[in-house]
């Protein structure tokens, strides 16, 4: 391959990374995910994760904690071990371990803008899915609630209290999360439509303070998921450019068992910042991937790295931590093969 035809590879990959249609469907997700960080109580979140708490109030809650926490498998060891330390049991604590990262609404929203939707679907149901089954799991196999954490690691957890009246979070939440689906779906007058029903509404039960806070909220997450996305697309495009496609297909091209294996291990040792993940599975894709094990590739991947391993460890022991990782990847691996039968 020449240089300008490499040149020309890796610009028209960059603009698709990057395309108009790409971010505008990033911007309503950080003001999402900003205000989540805000304006919800984590405190009460943690509440409904202790050992005797119902199993499906738990476990849901578990589950989608990740939207409002936005992290990557690494930030989301120290609220784990907080979360443990207490009094959360041990499944609905694992569940979480791995939902926080495979459910950050940010990548999510990434994947189904870059990758597609049906994918996207099969991300979103796989990382639910993943993460109960791995809870329920855990706690059958473990039957002690005893968390043994190490207190230095649940320092920075954050604490954001809710100080706004039910009603009028939902109204907020709700204006915010329908301004991202329809921004999404590219429906751009109703948008603008709740954009400024959205500022209304915000201006007249919300103060100055709130909006500041907000805002730096939303900054906090940009300045930190953008560097990453930048870097990521930058590795992105070196895969894209270089990797050889017959390499990519030959180990993880069409739909088998061990090929979904292959990539789940892959990327079980990697450590992808969100929303990079996304752009290496786009990549991979392109160059010959399989959809079952790009599946696998974008369930491990943000859920678990060689990093987070060695303090997963640390935490709740060899024993735990190695039962944690074998069924992380082979059940990453039953869901690729079985996306990838259809």
């Amino acid at each position: 391959m020449s240089v300008p035809e490499i040149f020309m590879r890796a610009r028209d990959f960059l603009l698709t990374c990057f395309s108009l249609n790409v971010l505008t469907g990033l911007v309503p997700a950080f003001l999402l995910a900003g205000a989540l960080a805000v304006f919800v109580s984590q405190a009460l979140v943690l509440k409904y994760l202790g050992a005797k708490t119902n199993k499906f109030v738990s476990y849901s809650i578990a589950t989608v904690a990740g939207i409002v926490l936005s992290v990557c498998s690494c930030t989301a060891i120290p609220l784990f071990a907080g979360i443990r330390k207490r009094g959360a049991g041990l499944g609905p604590a694992i569940a979480f371990l791995c939902a926080a990262p495979a459910l950050d609404i940010l990548p999510i929203i990434y994947t189904f803008r870059l990758i597609g939707n049906q994918f996207g679907w099969a991300r979103l149901i796989g990382g639910v899915g993943l993460s109960v089954i791995l809870g329920l799991l855990l706690a059958l196999i473990f039957r002690e609630e005893k968390s043994g954490i190490n207190a230095d690691l649940t320092a920075g957890l954050p604490q954001n209290e809710e100080n706004k009246p039910w009603w009028m979070q939902v109204i907020f939440f709700g204006l915010l999360i329908a301004m991202m689906i329809l921004t999404t779906a590219n429906s751009w007058l109703i948008s603008a439509a709740l954009l400024v029903i959205l500022a209304v509404f915000f201006w007249r039960f919300y103060t100055k303070d709130d909006f500041g806070i907000w805002m730096r909220a939303t900054l906090q997450f940009v300045r930190t998921i953008l560097p990453w996305l930048l870097i990521g697309s930058i590795g992105a495009t070196l895969i894209y450019v270089f990797v050889p496609t017959g390499f990519v297909s030959q180990y993880a091209g069409g739909n088998s068992f061990l090929s979904s294996l292959i990539a789940a291990l892959f990327g079980a040792v990697n450590y992808l910042c969100p929303p990079s993940e996304v752009l290496f599975t786009k990549a991979f894709v392109d160059l010959g991937m399989g959809k079952g094990p790009a599946l696998a590739f974008i369930l491990t991947g943000p859920a678990v790295s060689l990093p987070s391993m060695i303090v997963l460890v640390k935490l709740i022991g060899l024993k735990k931590s190695l039962t944690y990782i074998v069924l992380l990847i082979v059940l990453a691996t039953l869901m690729g093969y079985i996306y990838g039968l259809f």
